[in-house]
């Protein structure tokens, strides 16, 4: 029947329920400020990165990019390998800032100028079709983000959406007049066969 010690050699009877009971809402509350922080650091990095590979898409960048695995490579392969490193880089930090929107919308919500000069960039690459999806997967995880907000103030998503329709719009006509002259030009190449 005596009280047993606790770790700190104190006994459980000395410490009062409402002690322990404030002691848990500080760490949460500590907690939680760190995996903000965390959050948002993250996504920073993530449209840095992004915004530097797309304004300088001959070389890797040098910020951080967050992949989990490396790369090795021969030097016969050098440049696919590189290219191959960027892709992942790319897929990887999108994949980080689509995450971010669905598990913390309001840290998301921060971001959104910054994500919007990066997602058409990403929409728009033309080495790989992975990084165009997961850019719009990313670009429809921000609409809803957009939307949960719009009901405290209904105008803030009217100009994110009509700059969507806008760069929707003109992504669709550059890929008609692209298809179109790919048309003209294969068909030219078959007549004069």
């Amino acid at each position: 029947g005596s009280p047993t010690l606790s770790s700190s050699g104190s006994s459980i009877l000395d410490s009062s329920p409402v002690e322990s009971s404030s002691t848990n809402i500080q760490n949460s509350f500590i907690v939680s400020i760190l995996v903000t922080a965390f959050f948002q650091e993250i996504l920073g990095k993530s449209i840095s990165f992004l915004q530097e590979s797309y304004t300088t898409p001959t070389t890797i960048p040098q910020s951080t990019s967050f992949i989990p695995f490396s790369f090795t490579s021969s030097s016969s392969n050098n440049a696919n390998a590189s290219l191959l490193k960027l892709t992942a880089s790319r897929y990887t930090n999108m994949l980080i800032i689509k995450e971010i929107a669905a598990i913390a919308p309001t840290l998301f919500f921060l971001q959104i100028s910054k994500f919007f000069e990066v997602v058409w960039l990403s929409i728009k690459d033309n080495h790989s079709q992975i990084i165009r999806e997961i850019s719009a997967l990313a670009l429809r995880e921000c609409l809803r983000v957009i939307s949960l907000r719009s009901s405290t103030s209904p105008t803030l998503p009217l100009h994110w959406y009509s700059r969507t329709f806008a760069e929707s719009v003109s992504l669709v006509s550059n890929s008609g007049a692209a298809s179109n002259s790919q048309l003209n030009s294969s068909s030219h190449n078959s007549s004069q066969n």
